[in-house]
């Protein structure tokens, strides 16, 4: 019965988690849809997706080009993965981790940017991938094969 029981309960938790529905630009966070306006061509919004409800919601925006946006909550940015190759916008990045990536790979850009709770990681277009401190500290490098 423990097994039965047991077996319920992660089909639930796993049914409630796959909660990805479409939702239209207009229904991301405010902040999320200024972030945008401001570093990306709205009109080429293919799809945006919603995982949750209010505060505790994940947005996703996928772009024509397959460049991916994704922001929490409150619209701030989780990560922003350039698929199309393309430089990640410079005015999302903190200024300490753009200088650090312009010193020490001058001929190089991010091409993925993530925040988590506890670090900054960004990805250059050499696949090298970069890890800071939410002081900006570099602590780690490793290449993404």
């Amino acid at each position: 019965m423990k097994k039965v029981l047991f077996f319920v309960l992660c089909a639930l938790s796993v049914s409630a988690c796959a909660d990805d529905r479409p939702i239209t630009f207009d229904q991301l966070p405010k902040k999320a849809q200024a972030i945008l306006t401001q570093n990306a061509n709205v009109a080429d919004v293919m799809f945006v997706t919603a995982d949750g409800y209010g505060p505790f919601a994940d947005y996703d925006v996928t772009m024509n080009n397959m460049d991916k946006w994704e922001f929490d909550g409150s619209g701030d940015i989780d990560n922003v993965e350039m698929m199309s190759g393309n430089p990640v916008p410079a005015a999302i990045i903190p200024a300490p981790i753009a200088q650090v990536v312009a010193q020490r790979y001058p001929n190089l850009s991010i091409v993925k940017y993530s925040v988590d709770r506890d670090d900054y990681e960004v990805r250059l277009n050499n696949r090298v991938e970069l890890k800071f401190t939410k002081s900006f500290q570099l602590i780690g490098m490793d290449y993404d094969d």
